[in-house]
């Protein structure tokens, strides 16, 4: 649906691209959608290559002069911030997760703590 909405203006669809994809990896994050953590991570990693692909090809899409050029430009740029810092914040919770519960740190669920909760 994304050239049919912009047809001529080729740096229009690829923001509204990058938008789609954002929303997507976003939620795919949340929700983690797949039974395992490999796939998970997996789908994650290649979400966020198309985004990086999708923004490196925007380089060969027709410039604009001006401000409308800038505001293109501006916006690629904090959407692969935005993305690289979800995908590394996500990532990083993951491993702290991991290494408090090696290192004991984690409270892990057993019928003695369940009981005593409840």
């Amino acid at each position: 649906l994304v050239p049919i909405v912009h047809p001529s203006d080729s740096n229009a669809q690829v923001v509204m691209l990058l938008v789609v994809l954002t929303v997507f990896l976003t939620l795919q994050c949340l929700v983690r959608p797949w039974k395992t953590i490999l796939l998970n991570v997996s789908d994650t990693a290649i979400m966020f290559m198309l985004l990086v692909i999708v923004g490196a090809a925007s380089v060969f899409s027709e410039q604009l002069e001006g401000a409308a050029g800038d505001s293109y430009t501006t916006f690629i740029i904090v959407t692969l911030a935005t993305c690289f810092g979800v995908v590394l914040g996500i990532l990083a919770m993951g491993a702290f997760g991991a290494a408090k519960v090696a290192l004991g740190y984690a409270e892990t669920a057993n019928s003695d703590n369940v009981q005593n909760k409840l």
